[in-house]
């Protein structure tokens, strides 16, 4: 496998800044396109289809001394049965856990409790397909394969010559920067293991696939399991309840860590 370039400090203030203003802009965009009539989830799904695109060209000049080994990070013999069976269990676990430290939060009261009034409701209500088919596609295909590009494939990759664990870190740091503050711990959490699953597997299959499983069920639970939960603050905590939480979130994540030992490991990353 090729040895990744290294990346320099100015090509990573460069890349955070470009990431900075992406953000800035597709917030303005889906702004301009609720002002114009659209809803605020079809907004938000049409402004990330421009965000990539912007990136793509704002680091042009970071892209193009790299393409090479960027394709390389995609190799036909990298796309196997068993990786894509790991990669899509360790995205689903990972939302499995996103659920149960949410659970937990509200069970002991640490998040939601002013939210609204007691109640509680489930249903199952999905929006009309081209509606579902335009959310998967910005979010389970677009965002993963941009966002792993930029995070692994060059900021994680061009920072290995100071150290596998410094590599993974960083990039884990950065990839949650840019999420929503509630979701800090699980998205550097998940930015962990998405580095892990490049360093082992040596390719940008793993990662983009675990990425992808992850925002394709967030977006299926999301937009079509609509459930309401505000307990009543005088009976919080629920201890019971947020224990029982606490549990499934610790099994994702010691399934999470069992998965990753079965990653392919025959190209691991070089440094």
């Amino acid at each position: 496998m090729l040895k990744p370039p290294r990346l320099s400090p100015s090509a990573f203030f460069a890349i955070v800044l470009v990431l900075v203003f992406a953000l800035f802009v597709q917030a303005l965009l889906q702004g301009r396109l609720t002002g114009a009539g659209y809803d605020a989830v079809a907004a938000k799904d049409w402004s990330v289809f421009a965000t990539p695109v912007l990136v793509a060209v704002m680091l042009w000049p970071v892209w193009r001394p790299r393409a090479g080994y960027l394709i390389g990070l995609f190799p036909a013999h990298g796309l196997t049965a068993g990786c894509v069976f790991t990669a899509v269990a360790i995205g689903i676990s990972l939302r499995l856990a996103w659920w149960s430290q949410l659970v937990a939060g509200i069970a002991f009261g640490w998040t939601g409790s002013d939210a609204g009034p007691p109640q509680f409701s489930a249903r199952v209500d999905c929006p009309v397909p081209g509606a579902l088919a335009r959310g998967l596609i910005a979010m389970a295909v677009l965002v993963p394969l941009s966002e792993e590009l930029v995070h692994r494939g060059l900021i994680q990759a061009g920072l290995l010559y100071r150290g596998r664990c410094f590599a993974v870190a960083v990039s884990a740091l950065v990839f949650a920067a840019f999420h929503d503050p509630s979701a800090y711990p699980l998205a550097f959490l998940s930015g962990i293991v998405l580095g892990i699953l490049f360093l082992r597997s040596g390719a940008l299959w793993a990662p983009v696939i675990a990425h992808a499983s992850y925002n394709a069920a967030a977006i299926v639970d999301w937009r079509c399991l609509q459930v309401v939960w505000y307990p009543d603050p005088s009976e919080l905590p629920l201890p019971g309840l947020g224990a029982a939480a606490v549990l499934a979130l610790s099994i994702c994540i010691a399934v999470t860590v069992l998965l990753l030992r079965r990653v392919c490991e025959s190209r691991p990353v070089r440094v």
